[in-house]
């Protein structure tokens, strides 16, 4: 960081920049983690405490129990097989799937399945089935712990975009895609099917530990949880003020070069909430050249610029999350819960070249360190100029230990004014093969 201008976004040719969101269990808890049971004696997974669990913050910044894998199926093109082969980069990503069954004299192409107790938590498809103009497109089925009866049956484009019997915010029409987010347990099996040729689609999951108690999914629970799930759906909707916090707030005309720092309370808290309000609507690219730091218990966990970590690496752009929020262009929320044992500061560093005039406002809450207590990381790195016609794979960021992965954020800046292009999100968990997490899009 010694050349102030290591940030600037000067040049015209593309650039692609990564930020990923995480939280991460220090050296000592994770030693302590190994030794945990793989789930809780006694506690069930339920439909409700999943619907609870959508709106508890708290629980991110603690390692799962019950312990869950999290998996995805998807149409990714089945002849990516390995880097090392023809076909990695395949495109025609839109029609994979497992396999063709005969269910009731009715073929039924299988899209995920999966033995073992788990759960839904998401399913994504286009709001068209090949054709534009098509709208309808296939019905889905899930079938849970061996039945031959499906639990659920519907169209899956009505379904996903919020026209069926699952409403906003749990079943929407987003950008020209419909997603669900309700979540469906089952204890012993799930299996999902189309009844036409499948197109573009991914199905998220957990894979719980064999053992766990999980109460699978009913349309009679769901009925009976209709009170619930209004309550979460609307706490979803909308930021919650930072309730029974303290807050702590620094202001100040940042010189270039310079800095602003905000030490929290010593003892065991945790973050509820930040804000960092500009003074003045700033120049194109400026919050990049703004770094934001963080440090928790003497470790620093975020080197980012502050507006890669707001989504806003150009320009401050105005948007709602649950965890993210950028109002009026000049006021940046952030509610990723961020606890720590002793002690924590902010401090935002000034590489622009001209004064800015920055508030940092911090809301804390006190909290229960035990050894599943996880540390917040923000990681970011910068690709650089990229040349459009050569395929490759990057790396956004290799993690080792235990922890847990809560989001990403990818910017591109591009001198075309054009569709830049479009790669497929390969992750992989504990070193096991790409069809954990490879998705369509």
């Amino acid at each position: 960081m010694k050349n102030k201008n290591y940030l600037s976004l000067s040049g015209k040719k593309q650039v692609a920049l990564k930020l990923n969101f995480l939280f991460f269990i220090a050296s000592v808890a994770a030693i302590l983690l190994s030794f945990l049971p793989l789930h809780s004696k006694g506690q069930s997974v339920t439909f409700k405490s999943l619907l609870k669990e959508m709106v508890n913050s708290n629980q991110l910044a603690r390692y799962p129990y019950p312990f869950y894998r999290q998996l995805e199926a998807s149409s990714y093109n089945r002849a990516s097989v390995s880097p090392f082969k023809p076909g990695w980069f395949a495109d025609g990503d839109g029609s994979g799937y497992i396999r063709k069954d005969t269910i009731d004299s009715k073929v039924e192409y299988v899209i995920m399945e999966h033995k073992g107790p788990g759960c839904i938590t998401r399913i994504w498809t286009p709001y068209f089935y090949y054709n534009l103009n098509d709208h309808t497109g296939p019905d889905i089925s899930i079938y849970i712990d061996g039945s031959s009866k499906p639990v659920l049956k519907e169209n899956l484009i009505q379904l996903l975009s919020g026209k069926s019997f699952v409403y906003p915010p749990f079943a929407n029409f987003t950008t020209r895609a419909g997603v669900l987010y309700l979540p469906i347990p089952f204890s012993k099996s799930c299996m999902v099917t189309l009844d036409k040729k499948p197109f573009y689609y991914c199905v998220a999951y957990r894979a719980y530990s064999k053992g766990t108690d999980v109460k699978s999914f009913s349309m009679e629970e769901l009925k009976k949880s209709s009170v619930l799930s209004d309550s979460v759906g609307n706490a979803l909707l909308h930021q919650t003020p930072f309730p029974n916090s303290y807050t702590k707030e620094v202001s100040g005309n940042i010189k270039p070069d310079e800095s602003l720092t905000l030490r929290l309370p010593g003892g065991m808290y945790a973050i509820q909430g930040l804000k960092f309000k500009l003074d003045h609507t700033l120049p194109f690219g400026t919050l990049r050249n703004i770094l934001l730091r963080m440090a928790f218990d003497g470790k620093e966990t975020v080197w980012c610029p502050l507006g890669n970590f707001f989504c806003s690496a150009d320009t401050v752009n105005d948007f709602h999350t649950k965890f993210i929020q950028v109002s009026n262009g000049m006021t940046m929320t952030c509610q990723w819960i961020m606890p720590y044992h002793n002690d924590a500061k902010i401090t935002l560093v000034n590489y622009s070249g001209q004064d800015v005039k920055l508030s940092i406002a911090a809301h804390t809450i006190p909290w229960k360190w035990n050894d599943r207590s996880m540390y917040f990381h923000a990681n970011w790195c910068d690709y650089g100029y990229l040349p459009g016609n050569k395929f490759f794979d990057m790396n956004f960021i290799t993690i080792k230990g235990q922890g847990r992965i809560v989001g990403d954020a990818l910017t591109v800046l591009s001198p075309s004014k054009s569709w830049w292009g479009e790669g497929d999100e390969k992750i992989y968990i504990d070193k096991k093969d790409i069809e954990r997490h490879f998705p369509s899009q």
